[in-house]
């Protein structure tokens, strides 16, 4: 079945990944739960030697089990076994957390959410990210069950900066509106070394903190300042969820971000240089856009300013355009 080449007299056999995909295909339109014995055949080719047939028989199982079905659950799990969840290969990896979020999707099953989240330190970043969109599917957003908070909240203290970032991005999707002790948690990570787990809480703390949260403002106000631009970028795009419009404070801390520049003693690792400060321009203007207020003379003056420019480049001026038609309109009809 899945993995076996088809030769036909005369004609060069098709490669083996056609096969594969096509046989998916039929599987998927032809069985769809309702024939139990050729799903454990496609089960138990999890466990074949043949890394290509693992991958595709764990593909395939999200699309052709039963929900809930927990004898496939365990064999994706992979538990006491190196197939599945614990598969040498990073692909079938993948592939069974995938097919994990969707077999258990709203089971809220312990044991399943505690091997996914073991996941979060996974090499290979495929996995990690499916391993957090099995979870959430799992879990259901913003209703993770307390135990495994708590799990999140100590994985934020990992020495991996690659799970402490999956652990945030899992709060910002899990942990309840205005959980507390989920943005205090986040906030005091905003001064970790690394970039990706900054931006990862700067964003994780915009969908758990309520708006006008000022523990969270304040917290978050400094991030548009960080030395890396893709943290600027992130802490710009969060401010409008957390600041209330007309914010002093936010809107000036946006307008400083207008003329974006990489400065001396910022770091630059794998940046280019000639886009990083338009991408944080145009985050700056979007983000002016929904925390200032509709016909603010003080802004309308700055981005007019702004316009005069030669030096914008064409996303920046056209994104420029639009805010300023936005808040401009917005004076309109106030009057």
């Amino acid at each position: 079945m899945l993995g076996q080449t088809v030769q036909v007299a005369g004609v060069e056999a098709c490669p083996k990944w056609l096969c594969d995909l096509a046989t998916h295909k039929r599987l998927r339109e032809q069985c769809n739960g309702r024939n139990p014995a050729l799903v454990r055949e496609v089960c138990e080719q999890v466990r074949d030697q043949d890394a290509s047939v693992r991958l595709n028989a764990a593909r395939s199982l999200g699309s052709i089990a039963q929900h809930g079905d927990m004898e496939i659950i365990e064999t994706l799990l992979g538990c006491d076994s190196s197939y599945g969840l614990n598969d040498a290969s990073s692909s079938v990896r993948a592939a069974a957390a995938e097919s994990l979020g969707e077999i258990a999707r709203g089971c809220k099953l312990e044991r399943a959410s505690a091997m996914l989240l073991a996941r979060f330190g996974d090499p290979d970043w495929t996995v990690r990210s499916s391993a957090l969109n099995a979870l959430v599917r799992i879990s259901g957003p913003n209703c993770a069950e307390e135990w495994l908070l708590d799990r999140l909240l100590e994985s934020l203290n990992n020495e991996s900066w690659s799970c402490v970032t999956e652990a945030a991005e899992a709060l910002g999707r899990l942990a309840p509106k205005d959980d507390k002790r989920v943005v205090q948690s986040l906030t005091n990570l905003f001064s970790h070394p690394d970039w990706a787990v900054r931006k990862s809480c700067a964003t994780a703390v915009a969908r758990v903190a309520e708006l006008g949260n000022r523990n969270a403002l304040s917290a978050i106000l400094p991030l548009l300042d960080d030395a890396d631009w893709r943290v600027r970028k992130a802490a710009l795009a969060a401010l409008p969820e957390i600041v209330e419009r007309g914010c002093n404070e936010g809107v000036n801390a946006v307008l400083r971000r207008l003329d974006d520049r990489e400065e001396v003693g910022r770091k630059q690792t794998l940046d280019i240089i000639s886009l990083q400060d338009e991408d944080v321009q145009v985050a700056a203007l979007c983000a002016l856009s929904r925390v200032s207020v509709p016909g603010d003379a003080r802004v309308l003056a700055a981005l007019a300013e702004r316009r005069e420019r030669s030096s914008a480049g064409e996303r920046v001026q056209r994104t420029l355009e639009q805010t300023m038609a936005i808040l401009e309109r917005g004076r309109e009809e106030d009057r």
